[in-house]
């Protein structure tokens, strides 16, 4: 059925055998809650949240509609308040989802998440983990938390869910996020006297991060990041600067981007930087604030930052941020 989390064949056989050699599992899924969105079928409502304009998350333990960015609450409805339709229906999985479809695939194992919110119910991360550690529990599910550092010898298999996610972020560190976070994960498995696996589920197999994370080649990972980096001008081959311009107002705050990319392309002329935008931020409106940016890249800082300071001195009605060598652009 459509929205409904879909473990593999392949995933599906190599937890049944590593729970019938009594070893231990980790499952990733980088969302929690039990959907990312609830989306009427009749009319096409996703119940996005007012302030932030994206999709509340739905959650199970408490039944609510949440909004990640902002904390917004809303009750979930049995119908849709838009059209009137019982229509309704979770769209992907969360944390809350992966456990219940693992439920119902394996009945009676013992199986504990690891996210903020199970974080906030159990009262620490450590409980969780204890109990993955003494063994009573047998597969452990959860967000970036279960790939951090930690040195179960009972795990033998670990599994990303949906490794597509991470690759299709909009943001140029996106991809080297992504093999960071693979090779982590695993790096959880195989600790103890069994040799550990890795699965990852995803549409792109032939990416070179998804197979170099299979191969443990750094090096190849390494080549083909910094090729894609020199030729669209990312650094470390250039310096990035990111001016956000944020208001309630958002036609203000767009042809506030404007005017302020027209003053730096004239001060710039000449210079080897290049101008993107401006254009809506990814998340283009966070806590009743509309987004714009501009991103400056090239190879002499002092320019750039010479050229925004006088641009910014003409004045502005609009909030700017300056992030220089931003470390997300989202």
């Amino acid at each position: 059925r459509p929205g409904e989390l879909v473990f593999s064949d392949r995933l599906l056989g190599e937890v049944d055998t590593a729970l019938g050699r009594d070893q231990q599992v980790i499952l990733l899924r980088n969302r929690r809650g039990y959907a990312p969105i609830l989306l009427c079928r009749a009319c096409g409502r996703d119940h996005a949240c007012d302030d932030c304009g994206l999709p509340r998350t739905l959650h199970q333990r408490p039944s609510r509609l949440l909004c990640h960015y902002c904390g917004s609450l809303e009750a979930v409805p049995e119908r849709c308040g838009a059209c009137d339709e019982a229509a309704l229906e979770a769209i992907g999985a969360g944390t809350e989802r992966v456990e219940e479809r693992f439920r119902e695939l394996f009945p009676g194992v013992e199986v504990d998440v690891l996210d903020r919110d199970a974080v906030r119910r159990v009262g620490s991360t450590g409980k969780i983990l204890d109990r993955f550690g003494r063994r009573e529990t047998r597969v452990l599910v959860g967000t970036q938390m279960v790939s951090k550092g930690h040195h179960f010898p009972g795990v033998a298999l670990t599994a990303v869910l949906h490794a597509d996610a991470y690759l299709g972020f909009p943001d140029f560190r996106a991809v080297e996020r992504t093999y960071s976070l693979l090779t982590q994960l695993a790096g959880r498995a195989g600790r103890g006297e069994d040799p550990g696996k890795i699965v990852i589920q995803t549409h792109h197999p032939d990416h070179y991060a998804i197979r170099a994370a299979l191969e443990h080649d750094d090096a190849a990972f390494a080549e083909q990041e910094m090729r894609f980096r020199r030729i669209f001008h990312y650094p470390p081959y250039t310096r990035m600067t990111q001016l956000l311009l944020r208001g309630a107002n958002r036609s203000r705050v767009e042809g506030e981007a404007g005017a302020l990319a027209l003053r730096l392309d004239r001060r710039l002329a000449g210079e080897d930087v290049r101008i993107s935008g401006p254009a809506p931020a990814p998340f283009a409106k966070l806590r009743g604030k509309w987004r714009y940016q501009l991103l400056l890249r090239g190879e002499r800082p002092r320019v750039i930052r010479r050229a925004i300071e006088e641009a910014l001195a003409e004045g502005m009605k609009t909030e700017v941020v300056v992030d220089v060598d931003p470390q997300q652009l989202l």
